[in-house]
């Protein structure tokens, strides 16, 4: 028995997968954001153009999950609906690029190459362009004699899935430079194919019988996590070559779209990003768990992860799977960071073979988290995360890289206040606090005291 719901525990708690519907919780209120999915929603129905948006927050802070779930209700018929049907295209980068060496070319080809599969998936519809099809018959030419091709999907006329993220890398640049000279050229016949999707949607009911399409709506995934733009140094200067240097580009596809960025990003250009794309990024924070500058617990948050680990276990109750305080250990130091809470839920299964789950285990999986924190840190590191932990109002300067790579790292994280009775304007004020399972390191505690020292000479 104890076994069985162990292994539940274990494979409904994998912090890789997006939350399924039957998982997924709405945690805006305890973000203390915006409510992305309604918010979107919203907009959609309500913009007489294209909706152009960009999605952010803490790599592994639930950004997918949030956005499986607008897609689920993007393309859900239910009575109560106040917005319109939508056709959602979900596009994984992972599965077309490499991290570490991606291009806007192979982007755009992602979105094409799925569009026109998913519209043949789900609803049969047969997309047609002779300069598209020419264009993937010419890079199949540029592939010949290599043994990375995969002749296993479908596209036009064209019967091949060219796997352009595990081709060699010389085949790539070739691809590159074939492409780059044709990108507004790529665009615009992208455009032609989705006035082509858009007709054809409009001329026949779904196959699933439900309320016709009012149109498209494409989410790029995972874009976020590219390292590397080819002929770009990587890290933010990669980043802001796709986003901002690339802006004209992604912005020109005709239809909805919502692309992933990087926090870092964000912070340190979003007013060029606001200027590109018409709208500041949408930032997805983590859970707040305890109170801003104290660090007590912060109940409403607690209380909403838990609700989120019950959907994860049921038809068994929390007290039967956790010990009390084992849980509260776990709520404590994910610092309501998303995939942490999942990782060491389940990481605290393979540590015992009995239910409900003790402390020491909890406390085991937690440990494993640590050498992430504490490797690969520089004394000035230990000096910014002190001088952050000294601030009583838990303020953060996003403008410098070495901030925002800590960011990046986790070692500090970014919330809103979360809580709804704080005035409009504080309430939707980021704010940021060094990570629980950092502030426990002796090196840390040490940087603290000297910072504290410095203060009071």
């Amino acid at each position: 028995m104890a076994t069985d719901i162990l292994k539940i525990v274990y494979n409904n708690c994998d912090p890789k997968l997006p939350a399924e519907p039957r998982f997924y919780a709405d945690l805006s209120n305890e973000r203390g954001g915006e409510t992305f999915i309604t918010t979107t929603c919203e907009e959609l129905q309500r913009s007489t153009g294209w909706v152009r948006q960009l999605f952010t927050g803490h790599s592994g802070c639930g950004k997918s999950s949030e956005l499986q779930h607008l897609i689920h209700e993007l393309r859900t018929v239910r009575e109560n609906n106040t917005h319109d049907r939508y056709f959602p295209v979900y596009i994984d980068a992972l599965e077309y690029v490499d991290i570490f060496d991606a291009s806007l070319q192979e982007i755009l080809l992602s979105v094409i190459s799925s569009v026109a599969a998913e519209l043949d998936e789900k609803e049969g519809i047969s997309l047609k362009n002779t300069v598209i099809e020419n264009i993937f018959q010419e890079i199949m030419g540029l592939f010949s004699g290599s043994k990375t091709i995969k002749l296993t999907v479908p596209f036009w006329k064209v019967t091949a899935q060219i796997d352009l993220k595990r081709a060699d890398p010389t085949i790539r640049e070739k691809i590159r430079q074939h492409l780059a000279p044709r990108t507004s050229g790529l665009v615009a016949e992208i455009n032609n194919v989705l006035i082509d999707a858009r007709s054809q949607l409009g001329q026949q009911m779904p196959r699933d019988g439900g309320t016709m399409y009012r149109d498209i709506v494409i989410v790029v995934d995972n874009l976020e996590k590219i390292q590397k733009l080819a002929g770009h140094e990587s890290g933010e200067k990669s980043a802001h070559a796709l986003f901002v240097e690339g802006a004209p580009q992604l912005t020109d596809i005709k239809t909805h779209v919502i692309y992933t960025v990087p926090l870092s990003l964000a912070r340190a250009s979003g007013n060029e990003l606001m200027v590109a794309y018409g709208m500041e990024p949408i930032v997805l924070s983590n859970v707040k768990t305890e109170g801003r500058g104290t660090h007590h617990p912060w109940e409403p948050g607690r209380i909403a992860l838990r609700e989120l680990l019950q959907k994860r276990i049921d038809p068994y109750r929390l007290e039967q799977v956790f010990d009390t305080d084992a849980l509260e250990f776990i709520l404590t130091y994910c610092g309501g960071h998303i995939r942490q809470f999942m990782n060491f839920v389940r990481r605290s299964t393979l540590y015992t073979n009995s239910i409900p789950i003790p402390m020491d285990a909890a406390q085991d999986a937690v440990a494993r988290a640590v050498p992430s924190f504490s490797t690969e840190m520089s004394k000035e590191d230990w000096r910014l995360l002190a001088e952050l932990e000294c601030d009583t109002m838990q303020q953060w300067d996003t403008k410098t890289q070495e901030r925002r790579t800590l960011m990046d790292r986790l070692c500090v994280l970014e919330y809103v206040n979360g809580d709804r009775r704080q005035n409009m304007f504080n309430k939707a004020t980021p704010w940021y606090a060094v990570h629980p399972i950092v502030r426990e390191l002796d090196i840390f505690q040490s940087a603290v005291e000297a910072q504290r020292q410095v203060k009071s000479e």
